[in-house]
């Protein structure tokens, strides 16, 4: 279960967290690979990017540094969102105060609209004014702190949802979306991991709404999105086997319609999932309607809908989300609050 707590980021901007109990540990640990911090830096990641640390190695898109005995690492103990790695930040001795930094550089160029989403917790931290968020339009030789993180205020051990509107901050801060564009994590305290300490995970970086699919979209793991409130999405079944999958996320549960414009004669049916779940669906459209429409009452979290031809039926169509509970960006408003 999870409980959705509202924040402000620095300059008054609405931040949604979704809290969520932890359940889980693993084992193991990676070095992050370090480098970077000063406007150095690695290749700028093209949108949509996203991450949840699962090679066990950061990839190219990621710098870290740190000063006196500060550690970015990943590990699979100290229970990881989901799945087997999470980055940390803590301090490898204890008593003396050190700063760690990791840098996610991306290409933000000719993208109006941006969307920053992860999952954040902390183990017994205390609240410094070094720990938050921070942008760089120019590779990271100066930034703007956009997002304030206060560990004395939550409960140890519980990851948190945050979902960040990267153009409406970076604007506020006087900042353009630029193909030099750096995302800071940044933590700051004196001991080690439980005493002290931040872990990430999920990391995205999205642009929408989507307006048209993108093939291959043939499972959940390839779904397209995120679909927005009233943005009208166009696709094909192309072929017999052909699945068009798609993805929104609810940031207010509420009542979502779901339409689905069939351009032709053609049976085209749909079917809907919440995230926890990709094989039984919550509700579907399959009669011979043309639009097949529906309603589902959602909850705070990624629903799935799939597209599917009838007995092989193949045909162009627009499918099309309505609620106001969902987030015109990607996963990204209140979003994301994903079973475990």
């Amino acid at each position: 279960d999870a409980d959705v707590v509202e924040g402000e980021a620095v300059g008054g901007h609405r931040v949604v967290v979704v809290l969520l109990e932890l359940d889980d540990e693993g084992r193991g640990e990676r070095q992050a690979r370090t480098g970077g911090g000063g406007g150095g830096g690695g290749s700028y990641a093209a949108l949509p990017y996203s991450t949840g640390f699962e090679s066990g190695s950061l990839d190219t898109y990621w710098t870290t540094t740190s000063t006196g005995d500060g550690r970015v690492r990943l590990l699979t103990t100290n229970g990881p969102r989901r799945g087997t790695y999470h980055m940390t930040m803590d301090d490898s001795t204890s008593g003396g105060f050190s700063r760690n930094e990791a840098w996610l550089h991306l290409d933000l160029a000719g993208h109006p609209r941006v969307d920053l989403t992860f999952w954040w917790k902390e183990f017994g931290d205390e609240t410094h004014t070094e720990d938050g968020v921070y942008f760089s339009s120019d590779g990271g030789s100066s930034f703007v702190k956009v997002l304030d993180f206060d560990p004395a205020a939550v409960t140890d051990d519980t990851w948190q949802f945050y979902s960040l509107d990267v153009d409406q901050l970076a604007a506020s801060a006087g900042l353009s979306l630029t193909s030099t564009f750096v995302i800071k994590f940044q933590q700051y305290d004196n001991y080690p991991m439980t005493s002290d300490g931040f872990a990430f995970d999920e990391v995205q970086v999205t642009a929408g709404p989507i307006t048209a699919e993108s093939e291959p979209n043939d499972d959940g793991a390839s779904a397209d999105g995120p679909m927005g409130d009233g943005t009208a999405v166009s696709g094909t079944i192309a072929s017999s086997a052909d699945d068009d999958w798609f993805y929104f996320d609810v940031k207010n549960a509420g009542t979502v319609e779901i339409v689905l414009d069939i351009l032709g004669s053609a049976d085209l049916d749909w079917y809907l999932y919440h995230e926890s779940d990709l094989v039984t669906e919550v509700a579907k459209g399959y009669t011979t309607n043309d639009p097949e429409s529906g309603t589902y009452n959602c909850s705070v979290a990624r629903y799935f809908i799939r597209v599917d031809g009838y007995q092989g039926a193949t045909s162009s169509y627009t499918l099309t989300i309505n609620g106001a509970g969902v987030t015109a960006l990607s996963s990204p408003g209140p979003l994301d609050a994903p079973e475990p």
